[in-house]
């Protein structure tokens, strides 16, 4: 009875030593029954050992650790396995959307897709001495090497392995590769293309970045509670349109760009914008964007939205509403002459100067009668540049005003004026927004006093020497005769 038995060796060899063998010595060149053996050598896959069985065993044509395909050749005591590496090959190009601005270095990494705890992850491509297999692009060829510039501004990895060992194999067994860059500073990542596969090229367009700010500022009474306000940034490539709103053929809302301006965080800078709209073609150049804010909050009245827009700013200033209100008092004895009018106009100024020459603006006027109050509301706090309104009402005497102290004459109707020539003096009391005017009736008369005397007559001796007549005011004395 013969028991025969695999014999298994191991080959080792430094990665520069091609080829590698081993010899096994003191073989039987018989059996026990004189029969001459023949010995020939296969490779297993890696890790077959001790345990193997025939799918571990690597047949001629066969593939090892997915990567080789093994040739075999038996000759006169001797097996010489020719592994052949299974090629690939990955590119990547770098384009530009610039306009004058240079171009910086790229660093471009080659990636593989592997299993780490469970989870996908992609790792850079080493060498053995483990160094990543990045490709430095900077716009200068390179000599030809494993992995390196073959022309401007693109790259080729060469000889990669088609299944990379410690890479998680797809569907087809081939290892996954990827390309990514470090972008360059100042610049973004505008475009992509290229899937991650076993071969195939990898496009990279970098577009200058930049960054837009708002700033906000609320103008109205003390004491005025603000809310929050969302603002909305926009941008277009015509740069009348800066400004237009929402929903503007050629104006774009930028996706997920939106800010919170409330209490002390009035101002707000969103970064890494793209300078220029993307571009197509070899040579990419996209036109310049106009970026801008405009806010989204609905005031519903309660403030006006003033905007000033520059190539890095929006400055929105919220001007409040203000009433301008008062009383009309007469003091004319409660009409009982007939001087007063049915009504009398008030005329609304506005000015934002602080000196003593003040130019005063005609902003509205208005009838006023019984019961003799007036609002001039939904005013303006300030203007569009925050700047802030003083305002004063005047009564006209057509289409003059009436200052401090002027006059208003009596009506002339029916009933007759007792006193048609008779004046009102104009007076005015203001506070804050609170204009109050009274109108005092003014008038020289003569009073005429007879005295009669109910006696015995001149010569009775009764009556004194003088008389003394004091005039009343609303009881209060004012003159004497």
């Amino acid at each position: 009875t013969e028991t025969t038995h695999d014999l298994t060796v191991t080959i080792r060899g430094s990665n520069s030593e091609n080829p590698a063998s081993v010899t096994i010595r003191s073989l039987p060149g018989k059996n026990i029954a004189g029969n001459t053996l023949e010995y020939r050598a296969v490779e297993l896959q890696p890790g077959a050992e001790p345990d193997y069985d025939a799918d571990d065993i690597v047949s001629d044509g066969g593939t090892f650790y997915g990567t080789y395909t093994v040739a075999y050749v038996n000759s006169d005591g001797t097996t010489t396995a020719t592994n052949t590496l299974k090629r690939t090959e990955i590119s990547a190009e770098k384009k530009w959307n610039v306009q004058g601005e240079g171009r910086l270095p790229v660093t471009l990494h080659l990636q593989y897709r592997a299993l780490e705890d469970g989870k996908e992850v992609w790792k850079d491509v080493k060498t053995f001495g483990g160094e990543s297999c990045t490709v430095k692009l900077d716009g200068e060829v390179d000599s030809a090497q494993p992995y390196y510039e073959d022309r401007a501004w693109h790259a080729v990895w060469t000889g990669l392995p088609q299944a990379l060992p410690g890479s998680k194999l797809g569907a087809d067994g081939k290892t996954q590769y990827q390309v990514v860059e470090d972008v360059p500073s100042g610049f973004l990542q505008e475009n992509s293309s290229g899937e991650p596969g076993n071969e195939g090229e990898f496009t990279f367009i970098n577009v200058p970045e930049t960054s837009y700010t708002v700033k906000k500022s609320w103008h109205t009474k003390t004491g005025t509670v603000h809310p929050v306000v969302m603002v909305q940034l926009y941008r277009t490539t015509d740069k009348n349109l800066v400004g237009a709103l929402a929903g503007t053929q050629g104006v774009e809302e930028v996706k997920e760009r939106t800010a919170e301006l409330s209490g002390n965080k009035l101002t707000h800078t969103f970064q890494d914008l793209p300078k220029y709209e993307p571009g197509e073609g070899d040579n990419p150049k996209g036109a310049l964007y106009y970026y801008y804010v405009l806010e989204t909050t609905a005031s519903n009245g309660a403030w006006e939205v003033h905007y000033e827009h520059s190539s890095d700013t929006t400055t929105i200033r919220n001007v409040g509403k203000v009433t301008v209100s008062g009383t009309k008092t007469w003091k004319d004895n409660n009409d009982a002459y007939h001087t007063r009018p049915d009504s009398i106009t008030l005329q609304l100024y506005r000015t934002t100067d602080t000196g003593e020459n003040k130019q005063w603006v005609k902003v509205d006027s208005k009838q006023v009668q019984a019961p003799w109050t007036y609002e001039f509301k939904d005013l303006p706090y300030a203007d569009e540049k925050g700047n802030h309104y003083t305002y004063r009402v005047a009564e006209m005497n057509g289409d003059a005003e009436i200052a401090e102290g002027g006059t208003l004459p009596a009506v002339e109707g029916d009933p007759e004026p007792t006193y048609p020539k008779a004046d009102y003096t104009v007076g005015y009391d203001s506070e804050g927004y609170e204009w109050n005017i009274t109108n005092t009736l003014t008038d020289e008369i003569d009073i005429t006093v007879t005295k009669h005397w109910i006696d015995g007559g001149q010569g009775a001796g009764e009556r004194p020497e003088s008389l003394t007549f004091e005039l009343l005011q609303n009881g209060d004395k004012v003159d004497e005769e």
